[in-house]
């Protein structure tokens, strides 16, 4: 899966509740091996290329937005060249 697409993914896991962990990220959005760099980078792209605040709530494992953001779209991405 192409970031864009993971990030669009991602985007719509953090939106629905249960709110996902880790795994379940990374469960979704790779196709095979550790992917947990993977997926963290894509967290720190929507923190900062996006300004998505997200928190880690550590007693029920799982990520979340702070607040309700506008849903992340193929459009709000660059074409690749």
């Amino acid at each position: 899966m192409k970031q864009n697409d993971r990030l669009i993914k991602i985007d719509e896991m953090l939106r629905r509740e249960p709110h996902p962990s880790l795994q379940d990220l990374i469960r979704e959005c790779c196709e095979s091996g550790n992917s947990t760099a993977t997926i963290v980078r894509d967290l720190e792209k929507l923190k900062n290329d996006f300004g998505r605040k997200i928190t880690y709530d550590r007693q029920n494992r799982e990520y979340r937005y702070e607040k309700d953001y506008p849903r992340l779209s193929t459009s709000d991405f660059e074409p690749d060249n």
